[in-house]
């Protein structure tokens, strides 16, 4: 068993990064750290969403990530945890709702579609979703 990999989009940037280390310090010191052009920068925990990976691959061998938007044979939906297992949801009155659960065989025939963060029109931020 791999360890856990994390990917994070800095709100100020507007980017995804993958995280090379994650510090959950005191507050002040939590962050994430990440390589740009070969330098580590330091992003404080309030100022990105962490995605965790899942060992699970759509069939086009992209990996999986919570908060993935996928296309599968059920519908589009947000890949998130429901009661404890895995399911595709839907923003709906300030939150995210289950609509259905997914297996790990639908999932490997599934189509990463793009994530909340980056693949969500410019006039409605998945930041803009949440507050």
């Amino acid at each position: 068993m791999s360890l856990p990999q994390y990917r994070a989009w800095i709100k100020s940037e507007k980017k995804m990064v993958p995280v090379a280390k994650l510090s959950l310090a005191p507050e002040s010191e939590a962050g994430i750290e990440y390589l740009d052009d070969g330098q580590a920068r330091f992003v404080p925990i309030r100022d990105c969403e962490i995605q965790q990976a899942l060992d699970i691959y759509d069939h086009s061998g992209n990996r999986l990530y919570f908060y993935d938007v996928i296309l599968t044979k059920t519908g589009i939906g947000v890949l998130v945890l429901c009661d404890g297992n895995l399911g595709l949801a839907s923003w709906v009155g300030g939150g995210y709702h289950c609509f259905c659960s997914i297996s790990k065989a639908e999932l490997e025939a599934s189509e990463v579609m793009g994530n909340i963060y980056e693949d969500v029109p410019e006039e409605e931020t998945a930041e803009d979703l949440q507050e």
